[in-house]
């Protein structure tokens, strides 16, 4: 149900605000290589995270931030399993989508039990996004890198 009752205080929200924003770095690397579909989706996502971050309450921001954190998810998981080829990029990006999950689940678990640690395991969980973001658009980019080589070779 919406309501106005504060999930956190602003003291401790601060800090998922700043790790929210963080996917503004991935997000200007892919505007930077013209894969804008995915810079418009991290944008989006991180702005919706930090706008609910900033007032975190059950609202219809904390709705919308939890839509578009899936829909975000699904993108670049899916993107993953496409573009990823390198065994060692496969392996880390396995191991890093393992933590996302485990640190997000922990950080739900810890805020239900009402233990401060939840909010370290949140910030750990956007930091982790933030570095598989990186790695799943430097995948696409050595993919489309790599058609271009072979386009060229073959015309």
């Amino acid at each position: 149900m919406l309501s106005q009752e504060l999930i956190a205080e602003w003291d401790t929200t601060k800090w998922l605000v700043l790790t929210s924003l963080s996917f503004m770095f991935p997000s200007i690397y892919a505007f930077f290589y013209q894969l804008y579909f995915y810079s418009f989706v991290l944008s989006v996502t991180s702005m919706v995270s930090a706008n609910f971050w900033r007032k975190a309450t059950y609202s219809w921001r904390r709705e919308i931030d939890l839509v578009v954190s899936k829909l975000s998810f699904l993108v670049f998981l899916i993107n993953g399993i496409i573009y990823i080829k390198c065994i060692v990029t496969f392996i880390i990006a396995s191991v890093n989508l393992y933590l996302i999950c485990l640190f997000y689940l922990f950080s739900i678990k810890q805020f239900k039990i009402k233990n401060k640690n939840w909010l370290k395991y949140h910030i750990l969980f956007h930091l982790c996004v933030t570095l598989q973001s990186f790695i799943i658009l430097d995948s696409i980019i050595q993919f489309e890198t790599t058609m271009k080589s072979v386009n060229k070779f073959v015309n």
